[in-house]
């Protein structure tokens, strides 16, 4: 049972809200279809990345006057450039849901669980969920390698990536954390899960978000008909009726090279294993006990795995 706090946005009183995270090629796109099909909750066509944004330096006239945003968005937006940070988000999510017949605003970011405080603190008076997406690590960095957004590879490809993969570890900590402190307001779900049982584990996250589960609408993604599938692959399902709207992927690891494989099952592989992946190229990273008088061969031993 949701209470009945809330706060005032125009004339709009939020009461609840809900928001997507997760790494970049996690599924946030397939949660965000998925949930923001529901009848009650509004969450726009495409990211914003506000908080990201903000901790970059953007000014908040720069963000509502980028042109990707007007075109995706297509608000009124005029009264709102000399608002301060949480405000504007707060009226740009319950703007878009007032004008879709709605009375749950939602956003969905990727990267969006590394700016929860600030979530938190522009939704506070008001019921606020997080979906916090997460995918095995191999497929999240084979999809990062080959996103269309990315371009050329770079010269320090394997640097790059094990950024990222530093980054899914970083993800997954604050997931499991926070499900773990906040089982009411917070929850994971594994990409592999929505894909293979779809109507169970949306039937969950309903229950997570207090609202009754729609299947139809939910399953066939009904208010984004006709949308791409944000992919960076050939689209291909395997396991799954051609006619459904979601696809249980094959694995992406094939696309990464052995040095790849390797330094991201080195990064990745306890926390990986911690929640349920396994894979044989799932390694153990050195521990660095306070006895360990030789500490620059844990580093050596690094570089050897990042080919640097």
């Amino acid at each position: 049972m949701h209470s009945e706090k809330g706060v005032k946005t125009n004339d709009i009183t939020l009461s609840r809200a809900v928001v997507i995270g997760g790494m970049p090629r996690s599924g946030t796109n397939l949660a965000r279809r998925i949930v923001g099909s529901h009848s009650l909750v509004a969450v726009p066509p495409a990211e914003l990345g506000f908080y990201q944004k903000i901790a970059s330096g953007w000014t908040i006239e720069k963000i509502l006057t980028e042109p990707k945003f007007l075109d995706r968005y297509r608000p009124d937006v005029k009264d709102l450039v000399h608002l301060e940070g949480d405000v504007v988000y707060r009226h740009l999510l319950a703007r878009y849901a007032a004008s879709k017949g709605k009375s749950i605003p939602g956003e969905k970011s990727p990267l969006n669980e590394f700016f929860y405080r600030d979530i938190q603190r522009c939704f506070a008076g008001c019921d606020l969920r997080f979906v916090h997406m997460v995918r095995n690590p191999f497929d999240v960095v084979a999809s990062y390698k080959n996103a269309p957004f990315r371009g050329a590879n770079p010269d320090n490809e394997i640097s790059t990536l094990a950024t990222v993969a530093a980054d899914w570890v970083r993800s997954v900590s604050l997931a499991t954390a926070r499900t773990l402190m906040q089982p009411n307001s917070y929850c994971m779900v594994r990409f592999e899960d929505l894909t293979g049982d779809t109507e169970a584990v949306a039937a969950k996250l309903c229950a997570f978000l207090g609202l009754e589960f729609e299947r139809d609408r939910m399953l066939n993604l009904s208010d984004y008909q006709g949308q791409r599938d944000n992919t960076s692959f050939t689209p291909h399902a395997s396991g799954a009726d051609d006619e459904s709207k979601v696809k249980q992927l094959d694995s992406r690891k094939g696309h990464l090279s052995g040095a790849e494989v390797s330094a991201v099952g080195s990064i990745c592989g306890e926390m990986a294993q911690a929640i349920g992946y396994e894979d044989p190229d799932f390694d153990r990273a050195p521990v660095h006990l306070p006895t360990n008088t030789k500490p620059k061969s844990s580093l050596r031993w690094l570089s050897r795995k990042l080919g640097l």
